[in-house]
């Protein structure tokens, strides 16, 4: 009886284990746990929070369990929004759960593209993966300008510049990236001082340097200012904070009148001083004006010097001594 039981024991567990050779293991399923371009994490819900990955990192694929790398290669695919592939290149981490991509070319700035994973793709253990999609767009740079040359010196964008030369004034601005054409124009350029000065502007083929220069030299000692809106902008429509530029022109020292011998000038000098207290006195008290601005008052101290300057105008011969005397009368009368 003892020895049946056994047989039919033994028979079952055979029975079992040819059941379960025939079924297989449970081999699950996979499941994407992250994705990341760079240090840009993706979000795996909401493809349009994806706005903003850089253009030439490396493209992290995560799953929850290791692939089997051969249908990877196959299975994963980068293109660009219109459908254009994107050379890459695969390589493997973390026991096989990471993808890595790596694009042979650097990306454009604000370009969308997608990573698709098809269901061909499956893991090391055979776990079927159902197929996704990821879409990120690449970020856009701001618009800077790298560089400013003034009359063919490099300066600092922004700071004042001091002692210009008195010549037509020439800009140079190196931008980083290309310029809207529509937006590189004298409506958001303008040249600023108390005598307007033309400019005219020239941008490079390639769209990144943007020449300015003034029609007329520079006049002496004068402040200019050259601004630039923020309305310029990149050709992708990148943005740009503007720019304010001082120029403060320098003294002009050439000779503004005939050179005369310094005896002369001291004669000149006394003369148009003598004329202030004698041609711009009060005409009924003789008496020397407070100042020019108020012709009706007229001042006592100031007359005193008057009074002196009649005796040096008739010694220089600025006038005759007669004249000095009817002038004195005059005062001396009406005080």
């Amino acid at each position: 009886m003892k020895t049946k039981i056994i047989h039919l024991l033994l028979l079952a567990t055979c029975l079992a284990c040819h059941k379960k050779d025939k079924t297989g293991p449970d081999t699950g399923a996979l499941s994407l746990t992250a994705a990341l371009v760079g240090a840009y994490s993706l979000d795996l819900q909401d493809a349009n929070a994806n706005k903003n990955a850089p253009t030439d990192s490396i493209i992290k694929v995560e799953f929850s369990a290791p692939i089997d790398t051969s249908s990877a290669r196959k299975a994963i695919s980068l293109a660009t929004d219109q459908g254009i592939m994107v050379p890459t290149s695969f390589a493997f981490q973390a026991q096989n759960n990471t993808v890595l991509l790596r694009q042979f070319k650097k990306s454009d700035e604000g370009q969308s593209m997608k990573i698709s994973i098809n269901s061909s793709l499956k893991g090391a253990a055979k776990e079927t993966f159902s197929g996704a999609t990821l879409s990120f767009t690449t970020a856009i740079t701001p618009l800077v300008l790298d560089s400013l040359v003034f009359n063919s010196k490099r300066i600092l964008p922004n700071n004042s510049i001091k002692s210009a030369p008195l010549a037509p004034a020439s800009f140079s601005l190196y931008f980083n990236k290309a310029l809207l054409v529509s937006t590189a124009t004298q409506s958001n350029i303008s040249f600023l001082g108390a005598i307007a000065l033309p400019i005219q502007t020239n941008l490079s083929p390639d769209g990144k340097l943007l020449q300015i220069s003034t029609t007329a030299p520079l006049p002496s000692l004068r402040r200019y200012t050259l601004r630039i809106s923020k309305s310029l902008a990149g050709a992708k429509g990148e943005k740009f904070d503007g720019l304010e530029q001082t120029i403060v022109s320098k003294l002009d020292t050439t000779d503004k009148f005939p050179r005369i011998p310094d005896g002369e000038l001291l004669t000149l000098v006394q003369k148009q001083t003598f004329k202030y207290f004698y041609d711009a006195a009060d005409a009924a008290s003789g008496l020397a004006q407070e100042r020019n601005a108020s012709p009706d008052v007229v001042t006592l101290g100031g007359s005193g010097f008057g009074v002196m300057a009649l005796i040096v105008g008739v010694d220089r011969g600025f006038i005759t001594r007669q004249q000095a005397v009817q002038r004195w009368d005059k005062i001396t009368k009406f005080l």
